[in-house]
């Protein structure tokens, strides 16, 4: 399972290969499982891009009251 997400935290895309969508027959609970992990880990990686981008663009401004 492969989740994309937008720095907004929109899913623009899911990918499930053929093979676990046969094994959810049988187990659908594991299915489950792991398309929330693959969510999880794609909005972990946008909101950590997020952050790297916005302290890049801060970086050695010093702004009153905010640090």
């Amino acid at each position: 399972v492969k989740a994309t997400v937008t720095g907004k935290h929109n899913i623009t895309s899911l990918e499930i290969s053929p093979e676990l969508i046969e094994d959810a027959k049988e187990d659908p609970e594991m299915l489950e499982d792991l398309i929330i992990t693959a969510v999880n880990q794609a909005v972990k990686a946008a909101s950590d891009e997020s952050e790297a981008a916005m302290s890049g663009m801060t970086a050695g401004l010093n702004i009153p009251g905010l640090f």
